[in-house]
Protein backbone atom coordinates (compact mmCIF):
# COMPACT_ATOMS: atom_id res chain seq x y z
CA UNK A 1 0.00 0.00 0.00
CA UNK A 2 2.01 2.88 1.18
CA UNK A 3 5.34 3.92 2.87
CA UNK A 4 4.96 6.05 5.94
CA UNK A 5 7.26 8.98 7.51
CA UNK A 6 5.84 10.52 10.52
CA UNK A 7 7.52 13.74 11.45
CA UNK A 8 6.71 16.81 13.66
CA UNK A 9 5.34 19.02 10.64
CA UNK A 10 6.28 16.29 7.85
CA UNK A 11 3.95 13.82 6.14
CA UNK A 12 5.71 12.58 3.50
CA UNK A 13 5.00 9.11 1.63
CA UNK A 14 4.02 7.25 -1.64
CA UNK A 15 0.48 6.01 -2.22
CA UNK A 16 -0.26 2.87 -4.52
CA UNK A 17 -4.13 2.34 -5.36
CA UNK A 18 -5.64 -0.48 -8.06
CA UNK A 19 -8.49 0.79 -9.77
CA UNK A 20 -11.17 3.59 -8.73
CA UNK A 21 -10.27 5.36 -5.07
CA UNK A 22 -12.04 7.93 -3.18
CA UNK A 23 -11.19 10.13 -0.46
CA UNK A 24 -12.90 12.47 1.74
CA UNK A 25 -11.30 14.98 3.12
CA UNK A 26 -14.88 17.22 3.85
CA UNK A 27 -13.23 17.91 7.14
CA UNK A 28 -10.44 19.82 5.74
CA UNK A 29 -6.78 18.60 4.66
CA UNK A 30 -4.61 17.90 7.57
CA UNK A 31 -1.77 19.51 5.66
CA UNK A 32 -0.36 21.11 2.71
CA UNK A 33 -0.15 19.13 -0.24
CA UNK A 34 2.48 19.30 -3.09
CA UNK A 35 2.09 15.91 -5.16
CA UNK A 36 3.50 14.39 -8.47
CA UNK A 37 0.88 11.91 -9.84
CA UNK A 38 3.03 8.99 -11.26
CA UNK A 39 0.52 6.93 -12.88
CA UNK A 40 -3.21 6.80 -13.24
CA UNK A 41 -5.57 10.38 -13.36
CA UNK A 42 -7.48 12.03 -10.37
CA UNK A 43 -10.14 14.81 -10.01
CA UNK A 44 -10.06 16.85 -6.74
CA UNK A 45 -13.39 19.14 -5.80
CA UNK A 46 -13.87 21.62 -3.43
CA UNK A 47 -16.60 24.54 -3.11
CA UNK A 48 -14.70 27.23 -4.69
CA UNK A 49 -12.90 24.92 -7.41
CA UNK A 50 -12.19 21.28 -9.02
CA UNK A 51 -8.51 20.23 -10.56
CA UNK A 52 -8.00 17.14 -12.59
CA UNK A 53 -4.49 15.91 -12.67
CA UNK A 54 -2.85 13.54 -15.32
CA UNK A 55 1.04 11.03 -14.93
CA UNK A 56 3.91 13.37 -14.88
CA UNK A 57 1.34 16.52 -13.21
CA UNK A 58 2.33 18.16 -9.91
CA UNK A 59 -0.54 19.71 -7.81
CA UNK A 60 -1.08 20.92 -4.41
CA UNK A 61 -3.77 21.17 -1.91
CA UNK A 62 -3.91 24.07 1.03
CA UNK A 63 -4.13 22.61 4.71
CA UNK A 64 -7.41 23.14 6.12
CA UNK A 65 -9.25 22.60 2.23
CA UNK A 66 -12.38 20.64 2.75
CA UNK A 67 -12.37 18.34 -0.39
CA UNK A 68 -13.20 15.30 -2.05
CA UNK A 69 -10.96 13.50 -4.17
CA UNK A 70 -11.42 10.40 -7.25
CA UNK A 71 -8.92 8.58 -8.56
CA UNK A 72 -9.01 6.66 -11.65
CA UNK A 73 -6.98 3.96 -13.18
CA UNK A 74 -5.66 0.47 -13.38
CA UNK A 75 -3.04 1.71 -11.03
CA UNK A 76 -2.91 4.54 -9.18
CA UNK A 77 0.49 5.84 -7.76
CA UNK A 78 1.65 9.39 -6.44
CA UNK A 79 4.10 11.32 -4.41
CA UNK A 80 2.52 13.73 -1.44
CA UNK A 81 4.71 15.28 0.52
CA UNK A 82 2.44 17.11 3.49
CA UNK A 83 4.04 19.92 5.26
CA UNK A 84 2.55 22.08 8.08
CA UNK A 85 3.49 25.90 7.79
CA UNK A 86 4.37 27.46 4.06
CA UNK A 87 7.36 29.70 4.87
CA UNK A 88 6.12 32.72 3.10
CA UNK A 89 4.22 36.19 3.90
CA UNK A 90 1.12 35.47 5.79
CA UNK A 91 -0.88 37.40 3.66
CA UNK A 92 -0.84 34.81 0.98
CA UNK A 93 -3.18 32.03 0.78
CA UNK A 94 -2.42 29.58 -1.82
CA UNK A 95 -5.41 27.86 -3.39
CA UNK A 96 -6.18 24.18 -4.86
CA UNK A 97 -4.06 23.81 -8.12
CA UNK A 98 -2.43 22.35 -10.60
CA UNK A 99 1.43 23.48 -10.71
CA UNK A 100 3.19 23.38 -14.35
CA UNK A 101 6.56 22.43 -12.88
CA UNK A 102 9.99 22.05 -14.79
CA UNK A 103 11.61 18.47 -15.75
CA UNK A 104 14.15 19.34 -12.84
CA UNK A 105 11.73 20.18 -10.47
CA UNK A 106 9.48 16.60 -11.08
CA UNK A 107 12.86 14.83 -10.53
CA UNK A 108 13.63 16.74 -7.53
CA UNK A 109 10.44 15.85 -6.29
CA UNK A 110 10.51 12.01 -6.95
CA UNK A 111 14.07 11.87 -5.05
CA UNK A 112 12.51 12.95 -2.03
CA UNK A 113 12.29 9.54 0.74
CA UNK A 114 9.44 8.66 1.72
CA UNK A 115 8.54 6.18 4.64
CA UNK A 116 12.23 6.53 6.61
CA UNK A 117 12.93 9.08 9.25
CA UNK A 118 13.32 12.58 8.08
CA UNK A 119 16.79 13.60 7.53
CA UNK A 120 19.07 16.82 7.02
CA UNK A 121 19.54 16.15 3.51
CA UNK A 122 15.37 14.74 3.09
CA UNK A 123 14.50 17.88 4.38
CA UNK A 124 17.23 20.08 2.36
CA UNK A 125 15.31 18.35 -0.61
CA UNK A 126 12.21 19.24 0.02
CA UNK A 127 12.73 23.09 0.68
CA UNK A 128 14.81 22.72 -2.54
CA UNK A 129 11.63 22.07 -4.25
CA UNK A 130 9.40 24.25 -2.12
CA UNK A 131 11.52 26.95 -3.45
CA UNK A 132 11.11 26.27 -7.04
CA UNK A 133 6.81 25.67 -6.59
CA UNK A 134 6.31 28.78 -4.16
CA UNK A 135 7.11 31.86 -6.99
CA UNK A 136 5.08 30.11 -9.30
CA UNK A 137 1.89 29.00 -7.20
CA UNK A 138 -1.16 30.90 -7.33
CA UNK A 139 -2.59 32.54 -4.71
CA UNK A 140 -5.34 35.34 -2.87
CA UNK A 141 -4.83 37.60 -0.43
CA UNK A 142 -6.36 36.49 3.03
CA UNK A 143 -8.85 38.14 4.56
CA UNK A 144 -9.68 38.95 8.07
CA UNK A 145 -11.72 36.40 8.20
CA UNK A 146 -9.61 33.72 7.55
CA UNK A 147 -6.80 35.33 9.26
CA UNK A 148 -9.15 34.47 12.23
CA UNK A 149 -10.01 31.35 11.31
CA UNK A 150 -6.04 30.55 10.64
CA UNK A 151 -6.02 31.06 14.27
CA UNK A 152 -8.14 29.51 15.97
CA UNK A 153 -7.31 26.48 14.45
CA UNK A 154 -3.63 26.82 14.97
CA UNK A 155 -4.90 27.47 19.16
CA UNK A 156 -6.83 24.02 18.61
CA UNK A 157 -4.29 22.10 17.10
CA UNK A 158 -1.98 23.11 19.56
CA UNK A 159 -4.55 22.62 22.63
CA UNK A 160 -6.45 19.81 20.94
CA UNK A 161 -8.76 19.08 24.55
CA UNK A 162 -9.65 23.02 24.79
CA UNK A 163 -12.89 24.94 24.88
CA UNK A 164 -14.64 26.80 22.37
CA UNK A 165 -14.43 29.36 25.49
CA UNK A 166 -10.86 29.33 25.40
CA UNK A 167 -10.85 29.33 21.80
CA UNK A 168 -12.61 32.57 21.48
CA UNK A 169 -10.43 34.59 24.57
CA UNK A 170 -7.30 33.60 22.84
CA UNK A 171 -8.67 35.29 19.56
CA UNK A 172 -10.46 37.99 20.80
CA UNK A 173 -14.20 37.27 19.32
CA UNK A 174 -17.43 35.72 20.43
CA UNK A 175 -18.29 32.83 20.37
CA UNK A 176 -21.08 33.08 18.01
CA UNK A 177 -18.78 34.42 15.59
CA UNK A 178 -16.53 31.40 16.22
CA UNK A 179 -19.07 28.84 15.10
CA UNK A 180 -20.01 31.52 12.20
CA UNK A 181 -15.92 31.31 11.07
CA UNK A 182 -16.31 27.54 11.03
CA UNK A 183 -19.52 26.95 9.78
CA UNK A 184 -18.92 29.67 6.89
CA UNK A 185 -15.44 27.93 5.76
CA UNK A 186 -15.39 24.22 6.90
CA UNK A 187 -18.57 23.29 6.84
CA UNK A 188 -18.47 22.22 10.45
CA UNK A 189 -18.79 23.42 14.08
CA UNK A 190 -15.49 24.40 16.10
CA UNK A 191 -16.56 21.50 18.31
CA UNK A 192 -16.11 19.02 14.78
CA UNK A 193 -13.07 20.20 14.31
CA UNK A 194 -11.35 19.37 17.68
CA UNK A 195 -12.91 15.61 17.29
CA UNK A 196 -11.34 15.63 13.89
CA UNK A 197 -7.92 17.02 15.14
CA UNK A 198 -7.78 14.13 18.10
CA UNK A 199 -8.88 11.62 15.30
CA UNK A 200 -6.13 12.37 13.71
CA UNK A 201 -3.70 12.55 16.57
CA UNK A 202 -5.63 9.38 17.36
CA UNK A 203 -4.52 7.65 14.08
CA UNK A 204 -1.09 8.54 14.39
CA UNK A 205 -0.64 6.95 17.58
CA UNK A 206 -2.32 3.63 16.43
CA UNK A 207 0.00 3.53 13.51
CA UNK A 208 3.03 4.11 14.82
CA UNK A 209 2.80 2.84 18.30
CA UNK A 210 1.49 -0.79 19.71
CA UNK A 211 -0.20 1.41 22.64
CA UNK A 212 -3.55 -0.72 23.52
CA UNK A 213 -6.80 1.21 22.56
CA UNK A 214 -7.90 1.93 25.93
CA UNK A 215 -4.65 3.69 26.60
CA UNK A 216 -5.12 5.65 23.26
CA UNK A 217 -8.44 6.86 24.53
CA UNK A 218 -7.16 7.97 27.71
CA UNK A 219 -4.48 9.65 26.52
CA UNK A 220 -6.46 11.81 24.38
CA UNK A 221 -9.25 12.51 27.02
CA UNK A 222 -12.07 10.31 26.40
CA UNK A 223 -14.29 9.24 28.72
CA UNK A 224 -14.21 5.68 27.85
CA UNK A 225 -12.64 3.55 25.00
CA UNK A 226 -16.32 2.83 23.85
CA UNK A 227 -16.91 6.50 23.35
CA UNK A 228 -13.76 6.82 21.16
CA UNK A 229 -14.11 3.86 19.06
CA UNK A 230 -17.48 5.49 18.69
CA UNK A 231 -15.76 9.14 17.89
CA UNK A 232 -13.43 7.71 15.28
CA UNK A 233 -16.13 5.75 13.68
CA UNK A 234 -18.10 8.90 12.66
CA UNK A 235 -15.23 11.32 11.64
CA UNK A 236 -12.61 9.20 10.37
CA UNK A 237 -14.90 6.17 9.09
CA UNK A 238 -12.91 3.45 10.85
CA UNK A 239 -12.26 1.64 13.92
CA UNK A 240 -9.12 1.45 15.84
CA UNK A 241 -8.57 -1.87 14.35
CA UNK A 242 -9.11 -1.12 10.48
CA UNK A 243 -6.87 1.59 11.20
CA UNK A 244 -4.06 -0.75 11.86
CA UNK A 245 -4.93 -3.16 9.75
CA UNK A 246 -5.35 -0.54 6.53
CA UNK A 247 -2.38 1.51 8.07
CA UNK A 248 -3.45 4.48 5.66
CA UNK A 249 -4.30 7.50 7.30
Amino acid sequence: MADYFFGEGFMFYRFNFEKYHYTDNRGGSPFNYIAYMIEGRSKLISDSNTIEVKPGECFYIPKGLPYESHWFGDKISFISLGFADIPTADEKRFILQNIECDAETMEKIKAIPTGIPVSAATLSGFYDVLARVLPIMKSVPKSKELKLLERAKRYMESNPQCSAAQVCESCFISKSYLYYIFKRNMRMSPGDYRYMQLCRMAEKILLTTDKKVEDVAELLGFSSASYFRKTLKKYVGKTPKEIRKEGII
